[in-house]
């Protein structure tokens, strides 16, 4: 039997799967629809529960909002497609190749038997055709899953009304669901994650322990800010990436702090020598500034993410993972702030904070809040190393006055006046009028020009993802153990699907490996 002969005998194998789709009319209609193998380009990421979008393993995403969108290239095997009601349970799955048309297994049938097996063949998918189980609706009880509805609701500070309306559905039987007494459909689950803003993995997923304990102490009733809600999402991200083993990640870096036996700094003597510790903790020498610091800090286990979350919220917050953590900076401010936010949650980190969101770093009363206005001493001395400012300071004032000389080390050192003004003062360095002076300088064009500064491009402009973090997903498309779509969402648009590495053009032959 040749290759299409024996493509289509499988097609009509699959086509038997109509018989457990009932209509009122009887017998569904079906008509045939050409399928096509190479490059269709998807919707987007669906049915996180049950695709390898989540778990990174073999087989598609599989859901209501994502289907081939149909080329233009010849059609690879010929299969049947039914009209089909809304499934009436949990344990179904449902692949959309358009609007109104659907095919339905199993689950547990393998991919092989669908029309999605055969998009195993184009550059988008993984390769395996199994189909993934790592985590489905049948994995938790009904109790459990309607809990952690309810709690991921009221973050969002949505009522069960709300939440209704969004979704189609009665508030009581919003209730019910969320009391565990009525059970949810995958498809329902799906319009749940989208209306509440989260993903359908999380349902199914035990959230990060430090996370736990904050929203515990928050109180349950209690809505997320826009930054925790951000960092509970970057969280969960990394999360996902490592749990592939993915060792572009390096969060096996944060092995350094815990050898490192570093304890929380009571005077500001011990956050200096805690400073000078985390410069080698990094790997940089004692009076080198610190270029990248949101890759530096990478190399202890930190992942720095940034995002503009707006004037009037915090500046950063950190949370500690099993291994490693994640920081998140408002991008709202300007690079010498935000590089003081990222080092004062560095402080954070290295003394094993479980989780914290700071607000107007830097601005720290020593007596109302003790260990915070330590940490924002540890930040400049961090970025401001007391014997190179303190040597620098005496050079450049003797040779071209206080506003030059604080130019040219603010612009060398990448830190804001403030920063530099305070940093003064606390080395004894200068008078309150010259801190005034210093505090009030700004870099202007023709000091750039004239004092010859070097202008890098800004860091942690807009939104950014670490260097580590972006490496790892591109390790994961360029392997297909994700799709292009769910690797340019974990990339937070950051780049575009032309920046994704190509990945192997596949054989005609190989659809027996995923069609028998």
């Amino acid at each position: 039997m040749g290759l299409w002969g024996r493509a289509n005998d499988s097609a009509r194998k699959a086509t038997s799967l109509r018989d457990r789709i009932r209509r009122p009319s009887g017998r569904p209609d079906a008509t045939a629809v050409p399928i096509y193998a190479k490059r269709p380009s998807y919707a987007g990421v669906v049915d996180h529960a049950h695709g390898c979008e989540t778990c990174g393993r073999g087989g598609i995403s599989l859901g209501r909002d994502a289907w081939p969108r149909r080329s233009n290239r010849a059609p690879a095997v010929t299969l049947s497609r039914a009209r089909a009601p809304r499934p009436t349970t949990s344990t179904e799955r449902v692949i959309r190749y358009a609007s109104s048309w659907l095919c339905r297994v199993r689950r547990g049938d393998p991919l092989a038997r669908v029309p999605a097996a055969l998009s195993a063949l184009s550059s988008y998918l993984c390769a395996s055709a199994a189909v993934c189980e790592n985590r489905t609706v049948a994995d938790i009880d009904a109790q459990t899953l309607g809990e952690r509805i309810r709690d991921a609701r009221k973050r969002a500070d949505l009522s069960q009304e709300d939440l209704g309306r969004a979704v189609g559905l009665e508030r009581t039987v919003v209730n019910k669901i969320e009391g565990g007494v009525r059970k949810v459909t995958a498809l329902e689950l799906a319009d749940i994650a989208a209306a509440i803003g989260v993903r359908m993995s999380t349902f199914f997923e035990e959230p990060v322990p430090a996370l736990v304990a904050h929203r515990s102490s928050q109180g349950l009733d209690t809505a997320d800010s826009q930054i925790d809600a951000l960092l509970a999402k970057f969280t969960n991200e990394v999360e996902f990436v490592a749990s592939l083993g993915v060792d572009e990640l390096g969060l096996d870096a944060a092995d350094v702090v815990a050898q490192a036996d570093i304890t929380q700094p009571t005077t500001n003597a011990e956050a200096e020598t805690l400073a000078v510790k985390a410069r080698d903790l990094m790997a940089i020498s004692a009076e080198e500034p610190i270029r990248q610091l949101s890759d530096c800090v990478a190399n202890v286990g930190l992942l720095a993410f940034s995002r503009d979350v707006g004037k009037d919220t915090a500046d950063a917050a950190t949370i500690l993972l099993p291994r490693g953590g994640v920081s998140l900076v408002n991008s709202h401010m300007k690079v010498g702030r935000r590089r003081l936010a990222l080092a004062h949650e560095l402080g954070h980190y290295l003394i094993a904070d479980a989780y914290t969101v700071d607000w107007r770093v830097a601005d720290h009363s020593t007596h109302a809040i003790p260990m915070e206005s330590r940490l924002d001493r540890f930040a400049r001395a961090l970025l401001l190393p007391t014997a190179v400012i303190t040597r620098l300071w005496h050079e450049k004032v003797s040779r071209s006055g206080e506003r030059s000389a604080a130019i040219h080390i603010a612009s060398e050192f990448r830190v804001d006046m403030a920063t530099l003004a305070t940093r003064l003062k606390e080395l004894g360095l200068a008078d309150s009028e010259t801190v005034a002076l210093v505090r009030k300088c700004r870099t202007t064009q023709a000091d750039i020009v004239e004092m010859n500064l070097y202008v890098p491009l800004e860091e942690m402009e807009g939104t950014t993802v670490p260097r580590p973090f972006a490496r790892a997903v591109l390790r994961l498309v360029r392997d297909e153990r994700i799709s292009r779509e769910r690797a340019l969402d974990l990339l937070q648009g950051t780049f575009d699907e032309a920046d994704l590495p190509s990945v192997r053009e596949r054989r005609t032959d190989e659809i027996w490996n995923y069609v028998s």
